[in-house]
């Protein structure tokens, strides 16, 4: 079981140590723990939050959001703690049309959700990620390759689609096989609250919501293994699988899986 730190403003905040991998070598290991950390945006985190983050030793911040995502709710740390911020700028719309899930004619009529076309989008913004984003997890992958292997959380809003590709290319590239990826993955449901979300877009829109919009918007805050297979599929089909994606599209061939293995496996 991986650790959840359910300390006051952490959103899906989680250690990826403890997962079992198979190394390069047919080694069966595992993450190691306070390594490599995964989670939503941080502005909400309170005093006890701060300090707990300082205390597990994270000196790097990868941040998936884009500039307005940013501006809106900067990161707080504690004020002795100033870990590095990679600014890896990822919009999750820009390779996905909402159009569709939204149907309305016009700005005074009520929004109506539909679950299915949700779900699809859900799926083809998973896929878009590994296909249209690949550069930015490059980035990220040869910035764990070349910084000091100390504690780094690699985050986004939630937590739950941007890093959740990152967290399972991360995985991949540790040894990790498909069903641990997507248990990983499905772990959001159980440490992101998409009830409080769903909430939050009632009270924020509720004039606009039909009554039968709570559905859809559970199916768009939470996550599902068919998101995450969509994007796993895609990578098999379009890619020739996994580790042809981590070479030709990450940089990551057996030379630096071998060296990432080093970094972060017992």
């Amino acid at each position: 079981m991986q650790r959840h730190y359910n300390l006051p403003g952490l959103i899906n905040f989680r250690d990826l140590g403890g997962y079992p991998v198979t190394d390069l070598a047919g080694n069966m290991r595992h993450v190691k723990p306070g390594r490599l950390f995964r989670a939503g945006h941080f502005h909400d985190a309170d005093n006890s939050a701060q300090q707990a983050l300082q205390a597990l030793g994270i000196d790097a911040v990868f941040d998936l959001r884009n500039s307005k995502e940013r501006e809106k709710r900067p990161n707080r740390f504690a004020e002795t703690h100033a870990p590095i911020t990679y600014q890896l700028e990822l919009d999750p719309g820009s390779g996905v049309s909402w159009q569709g899930v939204f149907n309305r004619s016009n700005d005074a009529e009520k929004i109506s959700l539909n679950t299915q076309q949700v779900e699809q989008v859900m799926r083809t913004l998973n896929t878009s990620l590994v296909t249209d984003h690949a550069a930015v997890y490059r980035q990220m992958f040869e910035t764990l390759l070349t910084r000091e292997p100390q504690a780094a959380v690699i985050h986004c809003a939630s937590g739950k689609d941007r890093t959740g590709i990152a967290a399972a290319l991360l995985l991949a590239a540790l040894g990790a096989s498909r069903d641990t990826i997507v248990a990983d993955y499905l772990l959001s449901n159980e440490y992101l609250d998409a009830k409080h979300h769903i909430a939050r877009a009632i009270a924020d829109f509720g004039n606009l919501l039909s009554m039968t919009d709570s559905t859809a918007l559970q199916a768009l805050y939470e996550v599902r293994a068919a998101y995450i297979n969509a994007a796993l599929d895609k990578i098999d089909t379009e890619y020739g699988g996994m580790e042809s994606y981590l070479k030709e599209q990450l940089g990551i061939g057996l030379v630096e899986r071998e060296q990432i293995q080093q970094r972060y496996l017992t």
